[in-house]
């Protein structure tokens, strides 16, 4: 039996879900990964995985550039012809579920995030909103990972009785095992994760600047890829008092380092970040939205701030400045 992977990043397949595709290929079944070649391509293809290339533009609305990673993955999809296909992430869910259901094969679709774009409530989001009732109408399952995205998707009547709501897409709890923290003279506030404005990367910044100017008994560390279209945004920033490391791969022992994990992110699937700095035994600080909450618990496991809001955030961080360790 052949099972089919479709996602816009290997990156994420693999940092997320290679647990499943291991199981899937212990037991017997080929598996694809159909997704952009990067650098973690072939560690998927170490796992025992055909891989495929196909560009795919997370954040291209350009139409031609569009219609043609359809139709490029329309080709993939008939030349491996799939027992069944498993997608996740926007595009891949949308083009691959019309795909699927037209040339008739079984699919099952992971809904790990809706994205700024259809949250706006503009015309975008009503288009979007509408190609993705096309895509899931056959789907044999659509799992949602947290209450908001699933009660959007069921109020606009996009889905029937084909969905299950889970918890996130699991940690690993032998490899993220507790690590009793390092006590130290200096707190270290980490972020991790894609560097972009709608991480709250903007607030965590101008938290650790504002105080910064009245303690140096703290540290701020920011780990992960900076989007492309933030890059020139964050260049500009202010950074003296952020320690920026830029993406590292084996991110456990960064985690292993951290005092306390930020996140004031502005809107989410399921948070891994805070699955795994909680597997670890972090503490953390999050914003109040669906993907965080159902993780933090406030004020035991972690403090829930709102969103865009810096000033919660510069209290949340002076709350674990002057608590005793």
């Amino acid at each position: 039996m052949k099972v089919l992977f479709l996602t816009n990043n290997s990156f994420g397949l693999y940092r997320f879900r290679k647990e499943v595709i291991k199981s899937l290929i212990d037991i017997g079944y080929d598996c694809v990964v159909v997704s952009p070649n990067d650098e973690y391509s072939e560690k998927i293809k170490n796992l025992g995985c055909k891989t495929v290339d196909i560009n795919i533009n997370r954040r291209g609305k350009n139409i031609l550039e569009e219609i043609k990673t359809f139709l490029d993955m329309k080709k993939i999809l008939k030349t491996e012809n799939p027992d069944i296909v498993l997608t996740y992430t926007i595009k891949p869910n949308i083009y691959g579920g019309i795909i699927s259901r037209r040339y008739k094969f079984d699919y099952i679709t992971n809904i790990t995030g809706i994205g700024t774009a259809i949250k706006a409530d503009n015309y975008l989001s009503k288009i979007l909103l509408k190609l993705y009732k096309i895509a899931l109408y056959s789907s044999k399952k659509v799992f949602f990972q947290n209450t908001d995205n699933f009660n959007l998707f069921k109020h606009k009547g996009i889905i029937d009785n084909n969905y299950s709501l889970i918890p996130g897409s699991g940690v690993n709890l032998e490899q993220f095992e507790y690590k009793k923290p390092v006590k130290s003279h200096k707190l270290k506030f980490v972020f991790i994760g894609r560097v972009m404005k709608d991480k709250g990367v903007l607030e965590f910044i101008e938290a650790a600047n504002i105080i910064k100017e009245n303690t140096d008994n703290c540290e701020f560390i920011i780990i992960g890829t900076v989007e492309e279209d933030f890059q020139d945004a964050f260049n500009k920033i202010n950074k003296n008092n952020i320690l920026y490391l830029g993406e590292k791969k084996e991110i456990i022992k960064f985690y292993h380092i951290s005092d306390i994990i930020v996140l004031p992110s502005y809107h989410e699937g399921m948070s891994n970040v805070l699955l795994e700095a909680s597997s670890i035994g972090r503490p953390s600080i999050a914003t109040n939205i669906s993907g965080c909450k159902e993780i933090v618990d406030n004020k035991k496991t972690g403090i829930l701030i709102e969103p865009r809001n810096t000033d919660e955030l510069v209290k949340a961080i002076e709350y674990y400045l002057y608590m005793d360790y």
